[in-house]
């Protein structure tokens, strides 16, 4: 078990989608050691526990500095085809 955690320790966790769901993620990922980055569709006024918080129209920038990437968006105009195979590695 130490093994997976001492992985996890170190590893950036991606969340597209940063309300309620989202956030409790981030809690839980930062309470494992994992740096948080976020994308969320409007701005958020406190970041925390994310590091930083991108706008959808970054997703570019965030997505090659995370390991794992969590999609906790709601299906909208603007989420929808949000994740293709353009930007899965």
């Amino acid at each position: 078990m130490r093994a997976k955690l001492a992985k996890c320790h170190a590893a950036a966790t991606g969340i597209i989608g940063y309300g309620r769901i989202g956030r409790e993620v981030a809690e839980r990922a930062a309470g494992l050691k994992c740096r948080v980055l976020a994308a969320n569709r409007s701005p958020v006024a406190d970041p925390a526990p994310a590091e930083a918080v991108f706008p959808l129209a970054e997703l570019d920038r965030m997505l090659p500095l995370c390991d794992a990437v969590l999609i906790s968006c709601g299906l909208a105009p603007e989420t929808k085809g949000l994740i293709d195979a353009r930007r899965l590695p």
